[in-house]
């Protein structure tokens, strides 16, 4: 897991807890889609909500949402991510600000976000690990999966994997060789989301550096030849 967003580390797989189906048919285990890219959007209603939900990149105006939906997380599951929500809730407007635009300009960093009734309800970031030379192509970059999390009122509809699954083909666009992340090994809904979009595990582990008595293990997704 990492310690931020502006400057991410590997991992912070964050807190999935969500099942469905990945496809161009299904976002989950209810409801209807109406299919578009991955890394555009995916529309569906929700009808045990009442809610149609929109699965696209963030915008660089939303800021406060980003900013809201991560503080929820890191509240709501402190042993999931490798940063701190007293951390983050002292970061400036402009640092947030500064994050967003970076997202949804999607270079070296990329935010999907699961939006219903105007509110974010689900986030995805992705990130390419940065290389000591660049200048050499024959070596592929690394992307990171991370800062993965489900409001709690919308789990179990998929959303986690659709938000994780739309950063897979805008890691492939970037010219990532593989994508990684770090899951912490009590979160078994979360794991068994990312082995259903094909991550296996890479045998490494780590611990939080904000608590040593959390272990996450890492997994990675192959994207050459697929």
């Amino acid at each position: 897991m990492v310690t931020g967003c502006t400057s991410p580390g590997p991992g912070d797989g964050g807190d999935v807890g969500d099942g469905g189906t990945l496809g161009d048919a299904t976002l989950g285990r209810r409801g209807r889609l109406v299919p578009e890219k991955w890394w555009g959007f995916h529309r569906r209603y929700d009808p045990t909500m009442g809610s149609e939900v929109e699965v696209r990149r963030i915008q660089a105006s939303e800021w406060r949402e980003l900013r809201s939906l991560r503080l929820q997380a890191l509240r709501d599951a402190p042993r999931a991510f490798g940063s701190t929500f007293e951390r983050e809730a002292g970061y400036t407007d402009e640092r947030w600000q500064e994050q967003t635009a970076s997202a949804a300009a999607g270079i070296d960093g990329v935010a999907f976000v699961a939006v219903a009734d105007g509110a974010f309800v689900a986030l995805a970031r992705g990130y390419l690990e940065a290389r000591d030379d660049r200048s050499v192509p024959s070596v592929p970059p690394v992307a990171w999966l991370m800062s993965v999390y489900v409001d709690p009122a919308w789990r179990g509809r998929g959303l986690g994997r659709a938000v994780s699954a739309a950063v897979v083909p805008w890691a492939r666009e970037r010219g990532a060789a593989e994508l990684r992340l770090h899951v912490a090994d009590w979160n078994d809904p979360a794991r068994h989301t990312y082995e259903g979009l094909g991550f296996t595990p890479t045998g490494g582990r780590m611990t939080l550096p904000h608590d040593s008595t959390a272990s996450e293990i890492e997994m990675r997704l192959l994207l050459r030849g697929r």
